[in-house]
């Protein structure tokens, strides 16, 4: 698997090499996204990449659901789960580095919907898996999920 991400590296900066080149972008990552769901190494996905807040390339590939055969598309709702906090941690270090955030914010004054959890859960506290939020998957320590929010942004 790791050949795989290797080469879709390595797809990525061509890619984003030939774009900022002013040539048309290569289609190599997008037929090697393509190929890894036909050899089953894949179900599907969304491949974006960004360059100052420009959209270099953006494809959808494979499934979403493959008993069905749904088709995996851009606006596909999907599970990250906590593979996504070392994003969101750098995006909190780069909010903090300019003056926008700290890591020591209280997130119900981010997020209301946080207060009364009986302790004061920082930005820091998310990022570093020591929030003291249970690691049940109910519905009940997801309030974003839950049917009173439906249609609300957080």
């Amino acid at each position: 698997m790791r050949l795989g991400l290797s080469a879709a590296l390595f797809y990525a900066c061509q890619l984003v090499s030939a774009q900022l080149a002013g040539q048309e972008p290569a289609s190599a990552l997008q037929r090697f996204l393509d190929e890894a769901v036909d050899r089953g190494r894949v179900a599907g996905g969304v491949a974006l990449l960004l360059r100052e807040r420009e959209v270099l390339f953006v494809h959808s590939f494979g499934y979403a659901n493959i008993a069905d055969r749904t088709p995996f598309r851009v606006d596909t709702p999907v599970v990250v789960a906590s593979i996504s906090k070392p994003i969101l941690a750098s995006i909190a270090f780069r909010l903090e580095d300019q003056e926008v955030l700290s890591l020591t914010d209280s997130v119900a004054d981010l997020l209301p919907v946080f207060s009364g959890l009986g302790h004061e859960m920082t930005v820091q506290h998310l990022i570093s898996h020591t929030s003291g939020l249970p690691a049940d998957r109910s519905l009940s320590v997801r309030p974003w999920l839950a049917d009173w929010t439906e249609g609300l942004p957080l």
